[in-house]
């Protein structure tokens, strides 16, 4: 209905030669409650990522990703990144969003290889490697003196990078060997 509405008001302000300051589909979100404050938040957070993506909104898909992220719900933005898995720079961005979103929860493992499926083919394994630094959580309260946390947080992040490392390294083989 509310794409019904969007079409109607789309029509109308090209025959008017105006462009709507707001879309219908924009409308529709800010009425509606946030998917946390919902009786179903799973259903309701499919209603706003269904909403904000079809929108006229350039950074549609992005904004639909955050909000999935945001309620950490992995599968659906897994599926997010799937329906845009065409090799466009929305489809770059998103994969990165959502490898960061994994890494920084520690949870890459579980869906190492539903989203490594789903890597651009543009994407170089140093850029990954570079995002992997930057993402990989590290936990401060372990040890007291500077020296200790120094020395904690560089084993921490070098085993946590190797096995990172360890589990994507056979998509970049595929990778390579595709390309070749």
């Amino acid at each position: 209905m509310a794409q019904d509405l969007q079409m109607k008001s789309e029509s109308m302000s090209a025959f008017n030669r105006s462009s709507p300051k707001t879309s219908v589909l924009e409308r529709v979100l800010a009425c509606l409650p946030q998917p946390k404050q919902s009786s179903d938040p799973q259903t309701a957070l499919k209603a706003h990522v269904q909403l904000i993506s079809a929108s006229a909104n350039k950074q549609s898909k992005i904004k639909a990703m955050q909000m999935v992220i945001s309620h950490k719900s992995w599968d659906q933005a897994i599926s997010l990144l799937s329906h845009e898995a065409n090799e466009s720079c929305d489809h770059i961005v998103l994969f990165n969003m959502l490898l960061a979103a994994l890494l920084q929860n520690n949870i890459f493992s579980s869906y190492c290889d539903k989203i490594m499926k789903l890597l651009p083919s543009t994407v170089r394994s140093s850029e990954i490697c570079r995002l992997l630094k930057k993402s990989i959580p590290i936990d401060d309260d372990k040890h007291s003196s500077c020296e200790q946390q120094a020395q904690y947080e560089d084993n921490q992040i070098y085993n946590h990078y190797d096995d990172i490392y360890d589990m994507i390294k056979p998509y970049f083989k595929d990778a390579i060997a595709v390309r070749d």
